[in-house]
């Protein structure tokens, strides 16, 4: 058969993640209260029932300490999936942009979306029709979790955790000089506080360097650029602040996982 519409794994080992970045959704579902995971800017720490929707293009990162072994299911999924799924009655794509990053499920609907995800990470099977059974199992899924969105109140939704003022103000700098040459000494001395203070809050909080967090905005920034196709890539490699064309090539290619021309041409697909 054919390219399955998503990507599903189960994981259960030690996770030593790295920060991401992809053009299509992802759910997330945490099922122990090991790690913490971050989006965009926002730290939460996982628990048993967590669940966590990831935008096209937004950063994110999962991160724990050495001793934790962090279970979880994941679901990649491209957004025109949604699109084909809605109707005029039920617009699924606008639900998932505008719910929260993370929520908290009760065990019975832990239970339900384990279930549903084993059905998804199952073996493919070299029958007539699987293409279209595949199809079948991640409408369901996706529209159980569409209600469970839909339906979620205030105090479902899970606790964000505290935010340091220092790495609120860190993030703000970043994001209004992302296009100049930023240096450390910059963000310090703009926060008043010390260098070596600076990074180790905001390590600490994130679980990422300063300068892996300013890579990652740049290329964030980069991809929705390469995705809307009105600029020559080296004219947007200077567009989200990086200096040197050869320098951004390596780094997009090494974080992304693809040069940015094979990404123009994977995303008119």
């Amino acid at each position: 058969m054919g390219k399955l519409p998503y990507y599903a794994y189960f994981g259960s080992s030690i996770i030593y993640s790295v920060p991401q970045l992809h053009d299509e959704m992802e759910i997330y579902l945490s099922l122990n209260h090991n790690g913490s995971f971050l989006v965009q800017d926002t730290r939460y720490p996982l628990e048993t029932g967590s669940l966590i929707i990831i935008r096209p293009f937004e950063i994110h990162y999962l991160f724990s300490s050495v001793k934790d072994h962090t279970d979880r299911y994941a679901l990649r999924f491209p957004v025109s999936f949604l699109e084909k799924m809605s109707t005029p009655e039920t617009n699924l794509k606008k639900l998932f942009e505008n719910v929260p990053h993370h929520i908290m499920l009760s065990q019975h609907d832990l239970i339900k979306f384990s279930s549903l995800m084993e059905d998804l990470i199952a073996p493919v099977q070299i029958q007539f029709g699987e293409d279209i059974y595949r199809t079948l199992l991640l409408e369901k899924f996706l529209l159980a979790v569409a209600r469970k969105l839909h339906d979620c109140k205030t105090d479902e939704t899970a606790e964000i955790e505290t935010r340091d003022r220092t790495i609120m103000d860190t993030i703000t700098y970043i994001s209004a000089h992302y296009l100049e040459s930023i240096h450390l000494d910059d963000i310090a001395a703009h926060l008043y506080v010390s260098k070596s203070r600076l990074c180790k809050i905001f390590k600490d909080h994130t679980g990422i360097s300063i300068g892996d967090y300013m890579t990652m905005l740049r290329l964030q920034k980069a991809c929705v650029l390469l995705k809307e196709n009105t600029m020559m890539v080296r004219d947007i490699a200077s567009a989200v602040g990086f200096r040197s064309y050869p320098h951004f090539i390596r780094t997009f290619t090494n974080k992304i996982g693809m040069s940015p021309k094979k990404f123009v041409r994977e995303s008119k697909k």
